[in-house]
């Protein structure tokens, strides 16, 4: 099968000694001209990052999804000496870029940045539009290979925090994820917070203890659907969890104010105080006669005091939150098991002794 000739306009201007070339093409278009391999040993000579499947797919679902989603920025590419400019005779730097009639199939090089811009069309339900693409023609391989570490190492991302902001204040959260989002830059801003000025909330933030994104995370679990606060009005969510984090910011006001020796205002020590809620919230509910004030809190927070758990190590230690007894403690699997066993020595309800005992 016969690809027939293509013909885009095009824009060249320089960078030093190397001439680039600006036009507008459409992604399905683009997917036929161009490839994306691995660097290999199979390959070589390829440059090209193993497109990452999911990230792809994330793509896809955003293009389908999102009808804001769109990619203004450059894809870049390095075509062969196949293809070519036609300066226009009224100014040498416009013209037409020509990819000559091939059989099908043929590519006329490979991508430098965006691929998985482009293949995440290929998950997009049919979704096709028009990227702005600068490319080489026939850069050899040791100015290609450098544009392609630059771009790779240079770039910088943005900073998750930034983006949480970001997409927060134009409305993209999604909605549990916006009510958590809400109740955190609360707690960082209200003057009666005991973690005001203490989230990360901007990149530039020093010597905060906590990014926004990861307590984001955590009060999700308290205040998404199905969970303890679910249903409540926002006001009511934000001031139930200031008095919770109050609570235990007086119970354990030692460790509250010593970040050297304890790790109960670190990042480890707040996931557990969010782990640890549901159940603190479900006893206050049974013994507080419902009320979730300070007092309620503190009385039921209190009773850690009194309890020990067990650690991954099989060491039995009291709940005061001491650095060389938590700190170590911090990978995925061990957070979870003490998360487990203060959930266990603050259950939802204590069990009644049987009679006789």
């Amino acid at each position: 099968m016969i690809m027939r000739e293509i013909k885009v306009h095009a824009v060249r201007f320089t960078q030093k000694d190397l001439s680039f070339y600006s036009f507008v093409m459409n992604s399905k278009l683009l997917r036929r001209i161009a490839f994306a391999l691995p660097k290999s040993r199979d390959n070589p000579e390829q440059i090209e990052r193993a497109l990452d499947l999911s990230r792809v797919e994330e793509i896809g679902t955003y293009i389908k999804d999102d009808p804001r989603g769109v990619f203004p920025n450059n894809v870049i590419l390095n075509f062969d000496s196949h293809v070519k400019f036609l300066e226009s005779p009224k100014n040498a730097d416009v013209g037409v870029l020509v990819f000559p009639e091939v059989k099908k199939g043929k590519k006329f090089g490979y991508i430098l940045d965006g691929q998985h811009r482009i293949f995440g069309f290929e998950k997009a339900g049919g979704i096709e539009f028009d990227l702005p693409v600068v490319a080489l023609i026939n850069a050899p391989k040791d100015v290609a290979y450098k544009i392609f570490a630059d771009i790779n190492s240079l770039q910088v991302k943005v900073a998750p925090v930034l983006l949480q902001l970001l997409k927060f204040e134009i409305g993209e959260l999604e909605i549990d994820m916006n009510i958590a989002a809400t109740i955190v830059y609360s707690l960082d801003k209200d003057s009666d917070s005991v973690f005001k000025d203490r989230i990360r909330v901007y990149p530039q933030d020093k010597n905060r203890w906590i990014p926004s994104t990861s307590l984001t995370k955590w009060i999700l679990e308290i205040v998404g659907t199905g969970k303890p606060l679910d249903g409540k009005i926002a006001i009511e969510q934000r001031t139930i969890l200031k008095t919770y984090f109050k609570a235990f910011s007086e119970v354990f006001d030692k460790a509250w104010k010593d970040r050297r020796n304890y790790v109960l205002t670190k990042a480890q020590g707040i996931e557990f105080m969010c782990a640890l809620f549901p159940n603190v919230h479900q006893r206050c509910l049974l013994y507080e006669e419902g009320s979730l004030n300070i007092d309620a809190f503190k009385k039921q927070i209190k009773k850690l005091k009194e309890r020990k758990i067990t650690l991954p190590t099989n060491d039995v230690v009291p709940v005061n939150w001491s650095k060389d007894k938590f700190a170590p403690f911090t990978s995925g699997k061990a957070m979870k098991w003490i998360k487990r066993e203060l959930q266990k020595a603050l259950p939802p309800y204590e069990p009644i002794e049987p009679k006789g005992k």
